[in-house]
């Protein structure tokens, strides 16, 4: 086995989209906890690299976009990091990141060992399929740490313990927020309508009629409508009958974390904002398709404080693959299912 520092520094990586690495968080906990004094680096692209900035359990982020060059990280890496775990293993035919983690010469590196370069690039192998292991994916995230844990020749009871993030929202932004909440702040429901492909959305109908019936019940609703997406703001209006507000659709990431950290409660479709207010621990109501990796019991936000409700399914069972649900599938979530969610979420 590789000979590693008494407090090693660990190099995480994950370069796909917000809630995939949110749900990737807990293993920079499980690290810290298992060793303490160790050191922690996170690669996650630029759109995202804001966000891990915000976890205490992450002490540096390296910025890449996985269709760029990996060779400038060379220099950042060489002698660096006494460890490393991909945690996903995209793309298929080859890895250049994987490949400039054996070239900075990392003694221990954890990745896939599913496809044949991680076999060539990695030390120590994952066997499992995110498709077909049946399991939550902070589990299989974890299930990496276990392996780094185990050739780094730490304690791994720590992994017997709850998945959790170290997001922490500076004071700093939670004031501000609440400056521009008002007499709002701390009762308010955030409705986060977009989820830009990554899962099969509820109509937007759905969210402003939902968004309407809180408000008649004094219950004031915080539209999220996703970043650079002023056209969801545009049709949200149109189908609303009460004025609501709205985020910036130009905010920053952090900024609304913190709007999320100050809500009663966040309405989401299964994507990013769903798993930030899963970790920080946020009351939330998410919604799903019945879709074939797609299902709570794999995807739903860490920790306990979701509900969690799911589209009845087609006729024949679930569905195998996204492209092939109706265009009204989520429409079979009521909106007096999710309102009664949400008020049992508010109502705490």
């Amino acid at each position: 086995m590789p000979r590693v520092n008494a407090a090693p520094r660990i190099l995480i990586a994950r370069t796909d989209v917000v809630g995939d690495n949110v749900v990737s968080l807990p293993v920079a906990a499980d690290l810290k906890a298992a060793l303490p004094g160790c050191r922690i680096g996170w690669i996650a692209k630029a759109s995202v690299a804001p966000l891990i900035r915000l976890d205490r359990n992450v002490d540096e982020v390296i910025e890449w976009n996985e269709f760029t060059s990996a060779q400038p990280l060379l220099p950042r890496l060489q002698g660096a990091w006494d460890a490393a775990v991909v945690l996903h293993p995209k793309p298929k035919r080859w890895s250049t990141l994987a490949s400039v983690l054996r070239q900075a010469r990392i003694p221990i590196r954890v990745g896939s060992g599913r496809r044949w370069w991680g076999l060539l690039l990695y030390t120590h192998w994952v066997w499992q399929s995110r498709h077909t292991a049946g399991m939550h994916e902070a589990v299989r995230n974890r299930h990496h740490g276990r392996i780094l844990l185990r050739a780094l020749g730490a304690d791994q009871t720590v992994l017997q313990q709850p998945a959790r993030t170290g997001l922490t929202i500076p004071e700093a932004l939670l004031t501000a927020q609440r400056s521009w909440l008002g007499p709002i702040a701390g009762r308010f429901v955030v409705l986060h309508v977009g989820s830009n492909g990554s899962s099969v959305d509820w109509p937007l109908r759905n969210m402003a009629e939902l968004a309407d019936r809180l408000a008649g019940r004094d219950i004031p609703c915080l539209i999220s409508t996703g970043f650079r997406r002023p056209d969801l703001e545009t049709q949200m209006r149109s189908l609303s009958r009460c004025e609501h507000r709205y985020t910036d659709p130009e905010l920053p990431l952090p900024d609304l974390c913190a709007l999320i950290q100050l809500s009663s409660c966040v309405v989401a479709n299964s994507t990013g904002m769903l798993h930030v207010a899963g970790g920080l621990g946020v009351r939330s109501v998410g919604l799903f398709p019945n879709m074939k990796d797609c299902f709570p019991e794999q995807w739903g936000p860490i920790g306990d404080r979701s509900i969690n409700l799911v589209a009845p399914p087609p006729p024949g069972g679930t569905y195998p693959k996204r492209g092939m649900a109706s265009p009204d599938h989520m429409a079979g979530i009521p909106v007096e299912q999710v309102e009664a969610a949400v008020l049992k979420q508010v109502a705490g």
